[in-house]
This record gives structure tokens, C-alpha cells and sequence, in this order.
């Protein structure tokens, strides 16, 4: 494709992660990102995905959604990064907290005006077209399909193994007490585990934004370092008494 990375809009996700903070006051828009620049209060900007996604940002009407301008939206996200690190902390840390705390994610926010139920709908509806499409060029089937079988049993199960915030917290809480009072290979082990599942919900949040999905890798090592936090904190009450 001619672009060494995992995706061609790199810069659209650094923009995305800028501009609900981005003051061009503070620092000089690079050549054809002006029109990025907003007089629009930071507490009243919507988050990442609005400016990554909703073609009503300030991006949509100059860049739309194309690669070919990416390199331009990831300047301007880079220059107000390094005129605002103390913004870009506050939104990174904001991002990292949603994994712990209850309730620190708000749709309407992320997103747009209308209630996000209703984009979702309507984003869905815009594209299943396109997606059945693509379906029939791998496939030998006619007309549009929905597949559920076992994805159904599936979704039933996630609703209640899924790991979410309460259990991230405990998780690292539990594991943190486990490094306190454990030492040797079994706080190595801890640190590992914590360092691995932190970095998988960390480095999302300096590149990009908040996403539920994001845990699932990570939920692996904390829950692990969990479980074993919980055993060395029962062996060393043991060897207490």
C-alpha cells in the first residue's frame, strides 16, 4: 500500500485524541489545518470518537474520511500535544480511569448531539449494505443474511463473564497487595502481569481514545495477577499466624 503501519489514518487518531483540548492560541496550526481550530469551549467539545468518526467535526468538510491528508491531521494533533502536555496528561489519565471507575463513560459525550443509540442505528443502516457486499464476493450466497447461531449464546455469556470495572479495580488492587507482601519470583510475576495489562489499557489512551474492547486483551494479565495477588496475600497471612 505503500504506508508501513497497521492502518493509513494514524494521524486522524492523534488529531481525534488532540482536539477536544486543541487551543490554537497556544500554538501555530501546521499549513492547511486551520480550519481544524475551534472557538468552541474544551468542556463543551465532544470526545475522540466524535472527531474521529462524525462527519459533523471539524475535520469531515476539508479532509472527509481519506488517507490521503492523514499526515496533515496528525501534524496539527502533534503541535497541540506539545504546546498542551498538561492537557494531553489530563486526557490521557481520563481515558486510562475510564477502565476502573464505574460510570466514567458518557456515549452522548464521545459522540454527537443526538443520542448515540440513534448514530448507531443509523451507522449500521448505511453500512450493512456494503458490509453484505463485500460478504458475496467471498461467498456464494444471495440476498442479505444474518448469521447468529451460537454468537447469540455467546453474547449471553459476555454479559456476565465479561470483565468490567469493578473487577479491573479489584484486580489491581489485589495485585498491588500482592507485590507489597510477596517477594522473590512471585513479585516479578505480579509486576509482569500488571505492567503487561496496564501497558495494553495505557498506550491506547496516548494514541487514541477510550474503547470497551480495549480491555479484552488486557483483562487476561490483570486477572491473573488478581488470582495471584489473592494467593500470596493468604500466604502471607498464614505465615503470620
Amino acid at each position: 500500500t505503500g504506508i508501513f503501519g497497521l492502518s493509513k489514518v494514524g494521524g486522524r487518531a492523534l488529531y481525534a485524541k488532540a482536539a477536544p483540548f486543541a487551543d490554537c492560541t497556544e500554538f501555530d496550526p501546521p499549513a492547511g489545518t486551520e480550519s481544524l481550530c475551534e472557538s468552541v469551549p474544551p468542556e463543551q467539545r465532544y470526545g475522540h470518537d466524535y472527531y474521529a468518526w462524525v462527519d459533523g467535526s471539524p475535520a469531515w468538510p476539508e479532509f472527509g474520511f481519506t488517507a490521503e491528508d492523514d499526515a496533515k491531521l496528525g501534524d496539527f494533533g502533534r503541535e497541540a500535544v506539545l504546546a498542551q502536555p498538561l492537557d494531553y496528561a489530563e486526557a490521557v489519565a481520563t481515558d486510562v480511569l475510564r477502565y476502573f471507575i464505574p460510570g466514567g463513560y458518557d456515549e452522548d459525550r464521545l459522540w454527537s448531539g443526538p443520542p448515540h443509540e440513534q448514530m448507531r442505528i443509523d451507522y449500521y443502516d448505511e453500512t450493512e449494505p456494503v458490509t453484505y457486499a463485500a460478504i458475496q464476493s467471498y461467498y456464494d450466497v444471495d440476498g442479505e443474511h444474518v448469521y447468529r447461531g451460537i454468537a447469540s449464546t455467546i453474547g449471553d455469556l459476555q454479559t456476565v463473564l465479561r470483565v468490567g470495572t469493578i473487577l479491573m479495580t479489584a484486580a489491581l488492587l489485589l495485585g498491588l497487595g500482592g507485590m507489597w507482601l510477596a517477594g522473590g519470583t512471585v513479585r516479578a510475576g505480579l509486576a509482569l502481569l500488571l505492567g503487561v495489562g496496564l501497558l495494553l489499557v495505557i498506550f491506547p489512551a496516548l494514541v487514541g481514545g477510550y474503547a470497551a474492547r480495549y480491555v479484552v486483551p488486557a483483562a487476561g494479565p490483570m486477572i491473573a495477577a488478581g488470582a495471584l495477588g489473592v494467593w500470596a496475600i493468604a500466604t502471607r497471612r498464614q505465615e503470620l499466624r
